[in-house]
């Protein structure tokens, strides 16, 4: 019965250990000048050259697709 009890125990311990770090995964912010917190798509351009690239990735992925 001890065992059965231990690894219960360990079941918990690391269900727990799971959620504390999920937990901390969901509180990270923005970063400056980075990557938007589930961003799917490019960071906004803010030269000429980056809006062509940015519509050239979208026109390419359409083809892709």
């Amino acid at each position: 019965m001890k065992l059965h009890t231990l690894k219960m125990t360990l079941q918990t311990a690391s269900y727990l250990a799971l959620m504390a770090a999920s937990n901390a995964a969901m509180a990270v912010g923005d970063m400056p000048g980075g990557p938007k917190v589930n961003q799917l798509d490019l960071h906004a351009p803010v030269t000429k050259i980056a809006t062509d690239i940015m519509w050239l990735h979208n026109f390419m992925m359409v083809v892709c697709i």
